[in-house]
């Protein structure tokens, strides 16, 4: 299966991503992490794992925004596409994600992070 992209790649301009799309959140958004009910996608979104609130949804929608702008910069800068760009910090992000805290990979399926590290999908590396 052919690997996203070299983490050399990612660099300074995927932990600016990483920043925009970070866990450091404020008010609803970092609660619903907290309690599992949003997480991190191996998409490179953040996602719903169970029902939020309208507030929480905007920020969920607002944050992904974000990203997406940022992702769509990086992509072009490094002669990717949005998709292939998104996927690789995903993996980056997938590797952040705390005890507790609710993620979805490929295969659809919500999981919460227990103490093991998470089993990244074959296209991280």
């Amino acid at each position: 299966m052919k690997r996203l992209l070299i983490p050399s790649m990612l660099g300074a301009a995927a932990m600016l991503a990483f920043a925009v799309a970070g866990h450091a959140q404020p008010g609803v958004l970092a609660g619903a992490i907290a309690k599992g009910e949003v997480g991190e996608q191996a998409d490179g979104y953040v996602g719903i794992a169970k029902s939020v609130s309208p507030a929480v949804k905007a920020e969920v929608e607002a944050l992904n925004i974000k990203r997406r702008a940022a992702y769509t910069d990086q992509a072009a800068k490094h002669g990717v596409t949005l998709k292939e760009w998104a996927a690789t910090v995903g993996c980056q992000t997938l590797r952040r994600v705390g005890q507790g805290e609710a993620y979805l990979l490929p295969d659809g399926v919500w999981r919460t992070k227990g103490a093991s590290p998470i089993a990244l999908p074959a296209v991280c590396g």
